[in-house]
C-alpha cells in the first residue's frame, strides 16, 4: 500500500464494505487534505441516513488511457463541449443473495480538501445524493 493511502481508523463496518479515514497530508496553499486515486471507492453519508453512498472519481485522462484513446485529443473535445474534465460518479446498488468480497472505502465529506491526480479539489455535494470535485486552483 502506497504512503498516502494509508488508513486511519475504520469508521463504519458492514458485512460487504469496511469504511476507513484516511491520513491526511498538509499543504501550504490548501492547509490539511487527502490523497485519492481513480481506483478508490469513496463513502459519504453526507445526505444523511444510515448507509450513506459510495462513489469513484474520475477524469478524462484516466478514462482515455484505460480505453486506448488520446488523453489529450480527449480533454480538448471535453472543453470544447462544455463538459468537467474531473467528476465523481455514483456507484449503483445490488441486492443478491451471494456472498461479496469485502470492499474497503475512504470516507469523504462536503467540505473537504482532496489531492486527486496531482490537482487539489474541494468536494461538494451535489443533487441527487451526489458529489463533485471543485476546483481549489
Amino acid at each position: 500500500m502506497a504512503i498516502y493511502k494509508a488508513k486511519s481508523q475504520l469508521l463504519h463496518e458492514w458485512p460487504t464494505l469496511h469504511v476507513y479515514g484516511r491520513k491526511t497530508r498538509t499543504s501550504e496553499a490548501h492547509g490539511e487534505y487527502i490523497e485519492i486515486d481513480h481506483e478508490d471507492i469513496l463513502f459519504s453519508d453526507h445526505a444523511g441516513g444510515r448507509a450513506g453512498r459510495t462513489y469513484h472519481a474520475d477524469s478524462i485522462f484516466s478514462y482515455a488511457l484505460r480505453h486506448g484513446d488520446c488523453p489529450q485529443r480527449l480533454y480538448e473535445r471535453a472543453l470544447e463541449f462544455g463538459h468537467q474534465a474531473y467528476w465523481v460518479n455514483q456507484e449503483h446498488a445490488i441486492i443478491s443473495d451471494r456472498s461479496q468480497p469485502i470492499r474497503e472505502a475512504v470516507a469523504v465529506r462536503p467540505g473537504q480538501i482532496v489531492r486527486f491526480q496531482g490537482r487539489f479539489f474541494r468536494i461538494a455535494a451535489a443533487a441527487n445524493d451526489n458529489l463533485t470535485l471543485d476546483s481549489c486552483e
